[in-house]
């Protein structure tokens, strides 16, 4: 090891700038140690191999090799991203492994991921990250930079593109308009069926250099979360028992709510805010009321329908943010039947034989952040407006309680196969493009997710075709057909 005065030498296995155009220099682990070690307090113990085991055995995930050769010439890149992630991990006092590694990598899937660009709860995920990744791009070029980050955005982009490809793949089905509802939704889950057995190609590219694989994968941690705990959030959210459509009775809502507003309604037109939602719902709880009974099943007098305001609001500012993104309060998204089923769905979660028990979890999660009851962790106390400085709602609490909504809206205007089916799809496409993001090169991932494109849009076509031509059993043999 390296002697105390020798410590004034350049750190070598640093990140610099300077050195994004060298690519091939290599060094050893040996090498790695004495600098590390050079760097130590006087009278701290002495770094070796096995210091660095937990490090060793994570970029293993990556590279498909074992480190046990002090002497053995390795990349420069490597050994400089080995030195970074012993730092953070020796900062930090934790198990950064844990928050690095996804859950395709034995890890347990969590919502709370922090790269959302809002204060998270997870601080000490958000503290490492936002110290690795400013390290790792010091030498990756730009070009590249900007090749990984638009093929990776952020976790609501990345979602909102694949909903614009899903739109664009079942097109087929919406096109033709002989397809009756019930032929489209067999149709849906035929493809769905059918997603679920695809598989990514391998690609053939330049090895990826450990700075640049670990960069990109950091960035696929949301959404490979988001994915592998998609099917866990569906099955909680799920209905225990089923619900009656209401449609004639929201049919005489607005049109005796017409009159009154003076504008012809429907139970799907929008004309409502979220700011607005509590005086309409003041204004209208004896019919809110009675509507809310007939779908839940459960007695419901006015006034408790204004006890958890809050609740039925956030319910519907989740709705909207997933169907637009950030949007104004005072802006004019919901319709009737938005309003009802927020409004059933916190009726629901509030009655002892509806509750849903669900508790998010995040490694380094304190014993005082753990609850269950899933309308306390709404935060009646903290506005709307907050969640866009802190995410102080769990990410999974708003998962369950706007696919509970969903589940309601759909039931209550007799949609709610149709609804399950398209669930189906979009779960078998977020699985799929989840295996596409299995490999640590862009490259691969775009070719990947190119491949997966194409074969949803001809398989598309190809059942839409045959459903308007027969009405045959649901795709099974014929889907193997690739």
């Amino acid at each position: 090891m390296k002697k105390p005065n020798e410590a004034q030498n350049t750190k070598r296995f640093e990140f610099s700038e300077d050195a994004i155009g060298i690519g091939n220099e290599t060094a050893t682990l040996r090498e790695l140690l004495d600098e590390i070690d050079s760097e130590q307090e006087p009278g701290s113990c002495e770094v070796n191999l096995d210091s660095l085991e937990a490090n060793l055995e994570f970029v293993g995930l990556f590279t498909g090799r074992v480190y046990a050769s002090l002497s053995e010439p390795l990349p420069l890149r490597t050994l400089k991203t080995i030195k970074l992630l012993y730092q953070v991990n020796k900062g930090l006092g934790t198990q950064l492994f844990r928050h690095l590694r996804s859950p395709q990598q034995g890890e347990r899937a969590t919502l709370e991921v922090p790269l959302t660009g809002v204060k998270s709860r997870n601080q000490i995920a958000s503290k490492a990250f936002s110290t690795i990744l400013p390290k790792l791009s010091l030498e990756i070029s730009q070009e590249r930079l900007d090749h990984i980050q638009t093929s990776l955005p952020s976790l609501s982009n990345l979602l909102s593109t694949i909903t614009r490809e899903e739109e664009r793949i079942t097109h087929p089905f919406k096109a033709k308009a002989e397809l009756s509802p019930l032929l489209v939704q067999h149709g849906i889950s035929s493809l769905a069926s059918a997603i679920n057995l695809h598989r990514p190609p391998s690609y053939r590219h330049a090895s990826t250099p450990l700075n640049e694989a670990l960069y990109t994968h950091i960035l696929k941690l949301p959404f490979l979360h988001f994915a592998a705990e998609r099917r866990n959030i569906l099955q909680i959210a799920k209905l225990s028992r089923a619900m009656p459509p209401i449609t004639a009775d929201l049919a005489r809502f607005c049109s005796n709510l017409s009159k009154s507003i003076g504008v012809p309604i429907t139970p799907r037109t929008p004309f409502m805010s979220v700011e607005a939602f509590p005086a309409f719902t003041s204004e209208n709880r004896s019919e809110l009321a009675l509507l809310v009974a007939k779908a839940t099943g459960i007695p419901t007098k006015p006034a408790q329908l204004l006890e958890k305001q809050s609740a039925s609001s956030k319910t519907l500012y989740s709705y909207i943010f997933h169907q637009g993104g950030r949007a104004r309060l005072s802006d004019i998204w919901l319709s009737a039947s938005d309003c009802v089923a927020a409004l059933c769905t916190v009726r629901q979660l509030r009655t002892r034989s509806e509750k849903i028990s669900y508790t998010p979890s995040w490694i380094g999660q304190t014993s005082d952040e753990i609850s269950s009851y899933i309308l306390g962790q709404l935060d009646e106390s903290r506005s709307i407006e907050e969640l866009h400085i802190e995410d102080y709602i769990p990410h999974g609490t708003l998962q369950v309680i706007y696919n509970r909504f969903c589940a309601i809206h759909a039931a209550i205007l007799g949609r709610l196969d149709e609804h399950e089916a398209w669930h189906r799809f979009r779960l078998a496409r977020l699985e799929a493009y989840a295996r596409c993001l299995g490999t640590p090169s862009i490259d691969s991932i775009d070719g990947a997710v190119r491949n997966l494109n194409d074969y949803c849009d001809s398989l598309a076509e190809l059942i839409a075709n045959q459903y308007l031509a027969w009405n045959p059993a649901p795709f099974g043999a014929a889907g193997s057909r690739q």
